[in-house]
């Protein structure tokens, strides 16, 4: 357990009086970057805001199983969850015995009773029975599987509905049972563990890489607020995306076909064109671990109003002569497609069904065949090769080319020095090269940096 700021004042008083010599201070670093946390201050490497003389990115974090986990004081349920969704994350899901001792080592002594963690009974769940019926965690909506109730839980007691799950507290005087869960009142106030990704392991919550948030806040670190969430989904681009021969490919968060389609055409995308086995493939193992049975693709006879076709890519219908034009691939399952009337759309199975096997494809309605079970798989240009869609990328000209692939980023007809950058001061003149004048690093920018290179070029380094 850890001592409090009292108890170790008193502790190293205590030793001054009686002419006990205390060791002498040792390095800490906290955020594993080999440098000492006061040298990681002074050098403003790491911001210690609320100066406690610990790094932010440690102050407010604990790291985990590449997940990060902060603590929210105490509120309800429903408010501690939605202050992890502001976080980028949400209460706490727990998947074994480590995590969970792990948490209440870690967070165990914040609360003399309970804490908020990120199980709930869905009241709306087919399978919904009290006391034990439909319990799942609220980041995932899955039913859990690994459980960690105390002998006398879930039993629905109290005034209110149990309807929310905490884990005991190390300091419980209630109970003997530190580190298992009860079920309870989801109005209690109490604190709440806040679980929050690191999907590109770059050592800041993904919440904080697309947001710095408030002052001297959770986020309030350096590298906040530097990642792209092109479809607004809450994701890093460079996670939500997924590379294959020079376009990215993502899930949609719609399930009916027409609202995936036109989710991804806001994106400057369209659902997925299918050219061969390869992709088939390599479509099958990137998201056959999305939670969806069947994804939907571009393939569809709407057009036609007949199941039996033919079927084209919405592409190629679309925008012919681009890369969404198909090869005249298809990988059906047997006996498909059908000819039950209105079955217009294409979906994939991601897993073996009675109705098929894995990576076949099943012609459907446009609410799927089991509605509410489908999402769809988006395709997008990456002209850069950056792991972004083009839709997301700078295109000064607006000529639907990203300054990265296009020659002549002014759109004046003449490949000349003036295409060197997408854009400049307004007014600053243009030196021949193509950059503002007084541009010294050549990032296309006039600002400290280049006053930096100039010192240098004209005076030397200070030695």
């Amino acid at each position: 357990m850890r001592l409090s700021t009292v108890e170790i004042v008193c502790a190293l008083a205590i030793a001054a009086l009686c002419g006990v010599s205390t060791p002498a201070a040792r390095a800490v670093d906290c955020n594993s970057n080999g440098i000492d946390d006061a040298q990681d201050i002074a050098a403003g490497t790491s911001q210690d805001c609320n100066a406690n003389s610990v790094p932010d990115e440690c102050d407010w974090w604990d790291s985990y199983g590449g997940h990060f986990y902060t603590l929210v004081d105490s509120r309800a349920w429903q408010a501690a969850e939605a202050a992890g969704v502001d976080l980028g994350g949400h209460l706490t899901t727990i998947d074994d015995a480590d995590e969970n001792n792990w948490l209440l080592d870690t967070f165990g002594d914040s609360s003399n009773y309970g804490i908020w963690i990120g199980l709930y009974q869905d009241t709306e769940d087919p399978g919904y029975s009290e006391p034990d019926g439909a319990w799942k965690w609220i980041a995932s909506q899955a039913d859990v599987s690994f459980v960690n109730w105390d002998v006398n839980s879930p039993n629905e007691a109290g005034s209110g509905d149990e309807n929310c799950g905490m884990m005991w507290g190390d300091e419980i005087v209630v109970s003997q049972f530190p580190g298992q869960w009860n079920d309870f009142d989801c109005a209690g106030v109490y604190p709440g563990i806040i679980e929050m990704p690191d999907c590109n392991t770059n050592g800041i919550p993904d919440g904080c890489d697309l947001d710095c948030g408030t002052a001297c806040g959770p986020c309030d670190v350096p590298g906040c607020g530097s990642a792209g969430d092109c479809n607004s989904n809450g994701v890093p681009d460079e996670c939500d995306w997924h590379s294959y021969g020079g376009h990215v490919y993502a899930l949609t968060e719609t399930t009916t076909w027409q609202d995936a389609e036109d989710e991804a055409v806001a994106l400057g995308a369209h659902l997925v064109t299918v050219n061969e086995d390869q992709e088939n493939e390599w479509l099958l193992s990137t998201f056959s671990e999305s939670g969806w049975n069947r994804l939907w693709l571009g393939y569809n006879s709407a057009e036609a109003q007949n199941p039996v076709g033919p079927y084209e890519w919405i592409g190629e219908q679309v925008d012919p002569g681009t890369s969404w034009d198909g090869t005249g691939y298809d990988n059906w399952d047997p006996g498909e497609p059908n000819n039950i009337p209105g079955e217009y759309y294409v979906e994939m199975y991601m897993n073996d069904q009675p109705t098929g096997a894995a990576g076949t494809w099943n012609n459907a309605p446009d609410s799927g065949s089991l509605p509410n079970d489908h999402a769809g798989i988006l395709e997008a240009p990456d002209c850069n090769t950056n792991g972004v869609p083009d839709a997301c990328e700078p295109d000064f000209d607006g000529d639907g080319l990203v300054d990265d692939c296009d020659p002549d980023i002014d759109s004046d007809g003449v490949l000349n020095p003036q295409d060197a950058c997408d854009y400049g001061p307004l007014g600053a003149p243009i030196d021949c090269d193509g950059r503002p004048r007084g541009d010294m690093d050549g990032d296309c920018d006039i600002d400290l940096a280049d006053y930096a290179v100039f010192e240098v070029h004209f005076t030397g380094p200070n030695l």
